[in-house]
This record gives C-alpha cells, sequence and structure tokens, in this order.
C-alpha cells in the first residue's frame, strides 16, 4: 500500500502501476499501515429502507378539490452495482448531467469524483464500496397531487350538462432527496447497460 499521511492507497493482489493524481484515497481504519479485509471493513448500512412512510389527505370548498399524496423513505443506505455507477466507465454511454464537470482534474483539484477514465481497473478502484461511493437514499417525494374545480350546477344545467369537473393530475411533481448521482431515490441500486470488454468494465 502507499501511505500518505494517514491515508492508504490499497494495492490489493498486485501494483496498479495506473494510479495517479486524481485517484482515491482509502483510509487506514484501524491504523496497522495496511488495507486488509475484515480489519478495516466499516459497516455502512442496508439497501433496504429502514422506515417507509406516505401521508394521504385532501379537501373540498366552494366547489374546489384537492388530494395529495406524500411518500418516502426515512432511512436507506444505496451502494451501486453496475456500470452505470461510474462517469466515463463506457465508452460513449450516455451519462446523467449530477457528474458533469465534476470529476478531478490538475485545475480541478477540489473535484467532487476522481478524475475520468475509461479503464476498468481504474473505475473499480475509484469506485470501490466505501462511504464515498455511498448514496443517502432517504427522500421523501409528492407521489401523487389532484387540483379540480367542480362547475356550479347553475353554470352545468344552462350547458345541459349534468355535471362538469375540470382538474390537473400530476405524479412525482417535488422531492426532497440527497441522492447525488441523478438516479431516481426508488431505483434499485443495480444500474447496467451490457458493458465494454475490451475495457473490463
Amino acid at each position: 500500500a502507499y501511505k500518505v499521511g494517514s491515508n492508504v492507497l490499497p494495492q490489493g493482489t498486485g501494483r496498479n502501476n495506473g494510479l495517479q493524481l486524481g485517484d482515491n484515497m482509502f483510509k487506514d481504519v484501524n491504523g496497522d499501515g495496511k488495507i486488509t479485509f475484515p480489519e478495516d471493513a466499516v459497516f455502512l448500512g442496508t439497501d433496504d429502507p429502514r422506515y417507509s412512510f406516505a401521508v394521504t389527505g385532501g379537501f373540498d370548498w366552494k366547489g374546489f378539490d384537492m388530494n395529495f399524496i406524500f411518500q418516502g423513505v426515512g432511512k436507506r443506505a444505496i451502494l451501486r452495482t453496475g456500470n452505470w455507477r461510474i462517469p466515463g466507465a463506457i465508452v460513449y454511454q450516455a451519462q446523467n448531467e449530477a457528474y458533469y464537470n465534476k470529476w478531478w482534474t490538475p485545475e480541478r483539484t477540489d473535484a467532487e469524483y476522481p478524475r475520468i477514465s475509461s479503464t476498468g481497473n481504474i473505475n473499480n478502484y475509484n469506485y470501490f464500496p466505501s462511504d464515498f461511493v455511498q448514496e443517502n437514499g432517504a427522500y421523501l417525494r409528492l407521489k401523487n397531487l389532484v387540483f379540480g374545480y367542480t362547475l356550479p350546477k347553475t353554470v352545468t344545467d344552462k350547458l345541459n350538462i349534468e355535471r362538469l369537473r375540470i382538474y390537473f393530475s400530476g405524479n412525482d411533481l417535488w422531492e426532497i432527496s440527497k441522492i447525488r448521482d441523478g438516479w431516481d431515490p426508488e431505483a434499485p441500486r443495480s444500474v447496467s447497460n451490457e458493458g465494454d470488454s475490451d475495457n473490463n468494465n
């Protein structure tokens, strides 16, 4: 392992000669100067939601009506699997905007993510399961909203209509989430495509 201060670069079974500035560093948790399992492993949580909840409500007032459903999860730890969890892992892979201009470059040394690469062993190292790649899966979402207005009977009688209601309905209109990678907080942790065998992804 390569030690810098209190941090250590794990080398696995052999030295990874592709590592360079902009790659991740991992902490020697128990302080023995090497990265080993299970000695340096830390429990990060579970993908199964610990708390799920929903709140429904509505009202009627002078012809107006509204109904809503708020739904969410109070505690969930997400460790993504699959090659879409890594920006640029697959050449020509469509990538969501969450990663754009947030990876390390010599001019952007305080970046949120390590340097971008299409090399499998570098990506597997930089995005090795850790608290760096862990996502906080807690969220609150306005799952459904219906807002309507029923025309007065005095109006509908003149139109020879028994009843007329105009309404707006929408799903997933608003949410609070700490997801950083752009995926829907309700999505499963596996995000992948067919891969690129030439780059070991």
